[in-house]
């Protein structure tokens, strides 16, 4: 037998029996870092929250320094994941596995969630006095007439839920590609990806196409995640996504990045401080092909790596463990993500006028957030089939098929 046909062999063994964790547990905490995170905008100077509060400095620093990678983050798991399902799924088993767990939750809450966001936003606009079910029938009308999807803003939008769309067409169109990986001819190129990240920092090399990506598309597609006119955007989660997918084909990667985990914080750290340092003095470079900003968009491409690295790193040092919340909170933190936007808007529209420091009412949002939301899933999402489908979670054990595939199914697959 070759050595490429035993390595593929250890590959889909290892993507059939060994559970990792530390996804898992990265996955729980980038999601809930994106809930924490949308709570913090209501005491910043973001114009697109429904709700805001007073502004709060620390807040608005930390949102600015964690901008750089916690996305990313969460699309390099996704590839991750995606590797794990592909062992145990054909290629029409993934998709239709993809429909059932992403794009009918995406559509859910793109009808039913989302709107409720966007119409508390629309509340703040002076002299808006149209009720929701006005607001509603015009967004439709003009979806089926006119074709206008999030512009303007009275209109039918995936708001918070951009990063399901992203991950369901990302995961269908590179289907090929990852299939094409797994073949003996395909292994060949990743043994030789990997054997040139296990050298001495080579591990840092993947931010070379990030920083072309940026360097294209950035001062041109600034984003709005809206995909056809996010091309930057795509451009670096699509990558992110495919290296989160090489990254368990060959444990000399995993090793690499465990052993440049500390240094990439650092690296991390420094370019998060620089755009932080710049968004606060006001000297962020005008948007366009022009020496400053191109400059400020390789830092923040590097950073996006840095910062997976890094954090990677301390997941598979701390993280791979098993415990009793870690089953609930991987089923929990997903309807958890689709439902909390609104949510979070309902709460701040009393918390923010409460005559406290805009800290705790940061603290009481987001907790209140997560709470409301689990107890919205426990009493109504889990207790039918039919609702446990619309936010994509698995049928109760107890009235579904047998099915023949790993413990291992999250939304990140």
């Amino acid at each position: 037998m070759s050595a490429t046909t035993q390595t593929l062999s250890q590959i889909n063994q290892c993507q059939k029996t060994e559970r990792k964790y530390y996804i898992d547990w990265i996955r729980i905490i980038s999601i809930l870092g994106l809930i924490v995170t949308h709570s913090a905008t209501l005491f910043t100077s973001d114009t697109l929250s429904a709700v805001n509060g007073g502004y709060n400095p620390v807040l608005a620093g930390i949102i600015q320094f964690l901008i750089g990678w916690r996305l990313s983050l969460l699309f390099v798991v996704s590839g991750l994941g995606t590797f794990l399902a592909l062992g145990f799924r054909t290629g029409p088993q993934f998709a239709r596995e993809r429909v059932r767990r992403i794009l009918i939750p995406l559509i859910v809450g793109t009808f039913l969630i989302s709107p409720v966001q966007i119409y508390l936003g629309l509340l703040r606009v002076p002299r808006y006095n149209h009720s929701y079910l006005e607001y509603y029938k015009i967004s439709l009308i003009g979806l089926f007439t006119r074709g206008s999807f999030g512009v303007p803003r009275e209109s039918i939008h995936w708001a918070h839920l951009w990063y399901l769309a992203y991950l369901f067409i990302f995961s269908l169109t590179l289907l090929p590609l990852f299939l094409y990986l797994k073949t003996p001819r395909g292994q060949k190129i990743v043994t030789a990806i990997a054997s040139i990240l296990s050298k001495r920092w080579a591990i840092f090399l993947p931010v070379v196409p990030l920083i072309i990506a940026d360097l294209i598309l950035r001062p041109r597609w600034p984003g709005g995640f809206t995909f056809v006119n996010d091309l930057a955007n795509v451009a670096r989660f699509s990558i992110l996504f495919i290296y989160g997918y090489l990254i368990l084909f060959d444990e000399r990667i995993g090793k690499a990045i465990d052993r440049y985990g500390k240094v990439s914080l650092i690296f991390a750290a420094i370019c998060s401080s620089i755009y932080v340092t710049l968004y606060f003095s006001h000297n962020l470079p005008r948007r366009g092909y022009n020496l400053p900003f191109l400059l400020l968009a390789a830092v923040r491409s590097a950073n996006a790596w840095f910062g997976v690295v890094g954090f990677l790193s301390l997941g598979r040092k701390y993280l791979n463990f098993k415990n009793k919340l870690l089953p609930y909170a991987t089923e929990a933190v997903y309807p958890v993500y689709v439902l909390h936007m609104p949510i979070t808007s309902l709460i701040a529209l009393k918390v923010v006028y409460w005559p406290i420091y805009t800290g705790f009412q940061f603290l009481i949002i987001s907790i209140g957030t997560i709470g409301c939301s689990l107890i919205i899933i426990e009493l109504l999402i889990k207790q039918t089939n039919i609702t446990r489908m619309l936010f994509g979670l698995k049928p109760k054990p107890q009235e579904s098929k047998v099915l023949k595939e790993s413990t291992y199914q999250t939304v990140s697959e």
